[in-house]
């Protein structure tokens, strides 16, 4: 049952884990990530629940990876709009293969008023005006975020005071679908991806199943306090952009 005055601030999703461009300490462990692409039906199947406990998401993200290379990026967007007729839906992409996306895309992206959030690193900046112009012409909003540098804050040991981390975090309120599980950022819904690689131990297990017997005002007091996996963060450190080298000192403060 929908708590009719409940809304969610905030949601964002993969539809890849792996992307066309490997940054160098990449928060959401893209460079070490296997291809894969979220299906229709778990997507749906979400996003239908979803719908059902809250009146509204404020603002949707529809993210990677790299999301453009899911062959169904405009369906997503297009589902996203009809589960969620009044929020801002946004596709997060580094804008690389806007040029190759077909004209059906573009008017789909029109039509349910859904709007580019454009990440700009420093190997695409001087093509970026060539990459967006069919987004331009047909008038697509679009957002541009220059991103000159990355941050690390991994602790693997899990010994930070996860109180003073969450208090202090950026992300927090960054709430991350995967799979029917609400997380409260995307560090423990991907920590699997980093675990495989360099036999870390980061906890993956602070969510909340939409798909049980919860209601709204569950899930948002359970965002309003720290997951598990924030004992594995600390104060960020700072570093310029780069092309990763897939080695685990990336991630590690």
């Amino acid at each position: 049952m929908r708590d009719s005055n409940k809304k969610l601030p905030y949601l964002e999703f993969h539809l890849t884990n792996h992307c066309n461009l490997n940054c160098k300490g990449c928060s959401h462990f893209c460079p070490i990530a296997d291809p894969n692409y979220l299906t229709m039906d778990t997507f749906c199947r979400d996003m239908k629940r979803l719908s059902e406990l809250f009146i509204n998401i404020s603002k949707i993200r529809i993210m990677g990876g790299e999301p453009l290379l899911h062959p169904l990026v405009a369906t997503f967007a297009e589902k996203t709009r009809r589960f969620f007729p009044y929020s801002a839906i946004s596709v997060v992409t580094n804008g690389i293969l806007l040029p190759a996306m077909s004209g059906s895309f573009y008017e789909t992206m029109v039509k349910n008023k859904v709007t580019l959030d454009i990440s700009v690193y420093p190997v695409a900046k001087e093509k970026m005006s060539s990459y967006t112009l069919l987004a331009s012409q047909y008038g697509i909003p679009i957002k541009f975020t220059v991103v000159n540098q990355f941050c690390k804050r991994l602790n693997v040991t899990g010994d930070s005071d996860k109180h003073y981390i969450f208090k202090r975090c950026s992300v927090k309120d960054c709430t991350f679908l995967l799979n029917g599980k609400i997380f409260h950022c995307c560090r423990p819904a991907l920590s699997e991806i980093a675990n495989k690689k360099f036999g870390w131990n980061i906890p993956g297990d602070g969510y909340i199943d939409i798909h049980t017997n919860v209601s709204a005002a569950t899930i948002l007091d359970f965002l309003s306090q720290p997951s598990p996996t924030c004992s594995y963060c600390k104060e960020v450190t700072w570093f310029p952009w780069e092309i990763s080298k897939c080695q685990e000192s990336e991630w590690l403060v």
